[in-house]
Formats: C-alpha cells, sequence, structure tokens
C-alpha cells in the first residue's frame, strides 16, 4: 500500500455543504472544493 493511499485512508475527506457534525468526530479532515482544498484540524474545548 503506498504512503499516499494510506494518508488518503487516515484523514476523512468531506465536500462544502456535508453536515458540519460529522467532522466532530475526528481530528483532522480534509475538505474538497471545487477549486480549493482545505485541511481542518478540530480541538474539543473542555470547558
Amino acid at each position: 500500500m503506498s504512503k499516499d493511499r494510506l494518508s488518503k485512508e487516515a484523514v476523512p475527506h468531506y465536500k462544502p455543504g456535508d453536515k458540519i457534525y460529522k467532522l466532530f468526530n475526528h481530528k483532522k479532515v480534509i475538505i474538497d472544493g471545487n477549486q480549493d482544498t482545505f485541511v481542518i484540524n478540530i480541538d474539543k474545548n473542555e470547558n
């Protein structure tokens, strides 16, 4: 298995318009838009 394939499987990919609550199950996600791609890191605040 290639390193590129492993990294794609390890970080979930979403599209603009997906429900935001899906992101909260992960620490890092990738948002694939038509022109741009964003990597989002998610930290939970324990207050």
